[in-house]
């Protein structure tokens, strides 16, 4: 059994940008004359503020606001730019949308897509694809399953509703797809979890979004909704009993992830990792180091992007298929 696990780099071949592209990108290109933005860059001291940087910094303090302590610090903040925080990170928050919400075509996610899920054999075992994406591309995915007679499912039944005990309909045979971070069409209406299967972009307040949005760095297993904690909690069971996990451009900047990952290493020792990104994910907040120090036999690189026809014999090898 391969387990599949996508990041924002697998989307990039889809013309996503990365979170290091964010502000570079389309409407994200006008953040860069806030004054906000321009105070945490010289605090950062970068060129480019990846979003997941800016906004693990801003979140913090923008969860003051509506608070007895945020009452009492903003009201003495008028005028000064630590006051435009909180529009700021809406702002950014919501240009997720017209990043992220696009749908692309069947072809060309067919193109990127069935080479790999052939060479998981997709067609008679079960294939899990864990994403940390909220765009539109795994239901592409499901789409390209149903039309080639291949059952899928990703937590949400007929009607939309939340519903994770379907997820046993492809156990043996089949597609499932688990979303960590939720999606754009995921909304929280009364208390339930409904998938709208609708990317577009909402007005602030007539909906709550369930996304765990860049920058966040919780325990989505302690603190999220059940749609995250039942994602996070079947990758940690998965990791435990698969023979391989194909990683496509993730970063590893996300610790609860990267726990999970060590787990699965230490205790699966049949477990092996394939990290497919055209370059190495280095820095001091990415956990691929750690992980490959400690377990470096057992993971191995593909240094090319994703959807290099040339990647996949030495991916079959990796994978020993």
């Amino acid at each position: 059994m391969i387990t599949i696990f996508t990041g924002a780099g697998a989307s990039r071949a889809l013309r996503y940008p990365t979170t290091g592209e964010f502000f570079t990108t389309g409407k994200g290109k006008q953040l860069q004359q806030d004054n906000v933005y321009q105070n945490a860059l010289g605090y950062l001291q970068k060129n480019i503020l990846d979003v997941e940087d800016i906004l693990r910094l801003l979140y913090p303090f923008v969860a003051l606001k509506g608070s007895p302590t945020g009452d009492f610090i903003y009201k003495h903040l008028s005028g000064h730019w630590l006051s435009n925080v909180p529009n700021f990170v809406t702002r950014t928050n919501s240009i997720c949308f017209d990043h992220y919400g696009r749908v692309p075509t069947e072809s060309e996610v067919k193109q990127l897509y069935m080479p790999v899920l052939d060479l998981c054999k997709w067609q008679k075992d079960s294939v899990s694809i864990f994403t940390t994406n909220y765009d539109p591309v795994t239901d592409v995915i499901m789409e390209l399953a149903e039309s080639n007679n291949i059952q899928s499912y990703d937590g949400f039944n007929r009607f939309g509703t939340w519903d994770s005990g379907g997820y046993s309909k492809v156990k043996s045979s089949g597609i499932g797809v688990y979303r960590l971070h939720g999606s754009m069409s995921w909304v929280e209406i009364n208390n339930g979890i409904r998938n709208t299967r609708d990317y577009s972009r909402r007005e602030p307040g007539s909906v709550e979004h369930l996304i765990i949005y860049p920058g966040y760095k919780g325990n989505p297993e302690i603190e999220g909704h059940s749609a995250f904690r039942f994602a996070h909690t079947a990758l940690r069971k998965e990791l435990g009993e698969t023979s391989a996990v194909l990683i496509i451009g993730f970063s590893f900047r996300d610790p609860h992830l990267n726990d999970i990952f060590h787990e699965a290493l230490t205790t699966n020792q049949k477990l092996r990792m394939v990290v497919w990104n055209p370059e190495w994910p280095e820095g001091s907040e990415v956990g691929l180091g750690e992980l490959k120090q400690e377990f470096e036999p057992r993971i191995s690189h593909l240094p090319h992007p994703f959807g290099d026809a040339k990647a996949l014999p030495v991916l079959k090898e990796l994978l020993s298929i």
